[in-house]
């Protein structure tokens, strides 16, 4: 406040009116620096809603990019109007056959949107866990069948045997969302 004063110290005498009236002298200084100070708040507000923009956007491109360079692309589902209804991205372990995590993602209004996902032996869409498979003699999954709006897949053991029934997860058009084909 110091510092202010002393930056003012000068204008307020250019800032008097030509009789010299004192109070005229104190009051404009103060005034200014109250308008400096309502000018400072209002573009600190603006400025860090235009930062909290920027951040949301580079999130969003930060969980894009990470998806990107940790999974790859497997499958673009469609449905029967030919829409897109989302992504499926798989990560491998030892080669391009089988993996032990799912992604299923679309990008709605510039924010990815995680419809279903397989983290190891735990299967879960948007309602929450659909299954969980056995450990033992668990090594990962494989692909055995892409289409338009579901995919089929099968638990392979560490011999990259089939160690179960297919799983078939597949896009429910009365709920809107990916779950797990379940059998009679």
């Amino acid at each position: 406040m110091n510092m202010f004063r002393k930056a003012m110290k000068g204008t307020s005498k250019m800032l008097a009116p030509a009789g010299g009236n004192q109070l005229a002298t104190h009051i404009k200084p103060y005034t200014m620096m109250k308008a400096l100070l309502i000018v400072y708040i209002l573009s600190f507000f603006s400025c860090t809603q235009e930062v909290k923009k920027n951040n949301n956007i580079s999130d969003n491109q930060k969980i894009s990019q990470s998806i990107q360079e940790n999974y790859t692309l497997l499958h673009t589902f469609h449905a029967k109007d030919g829409k897109v209804l989302g992504s499926a991205y798989v990560k491998y372990i030892d080669n391009r056959e089988i993996f032990t995590s799912l992604l299923i993602t679309k990008e709605e209004e510039g924010k990815q949107d995680t419809l279903y996902f397989i983290d190891s032996t735990r299967l879960n869409s948007k309602k929450g866990i659909d299954t969980e498979v056995v450990k033992e003699d668990f090594h990962g999954y494989k692909t055995v069948l892409k289409k338009g709006d579901y995919i089929v897949l099968v638990l392979v053991n560490e011999y990259g045997e089939g160690a179960s029934d297919n799983l078939t997860i597949e896009w429910n058009y009365e709920e809107g969302l990916f779950e797990l084909m379940k059998t009679p």
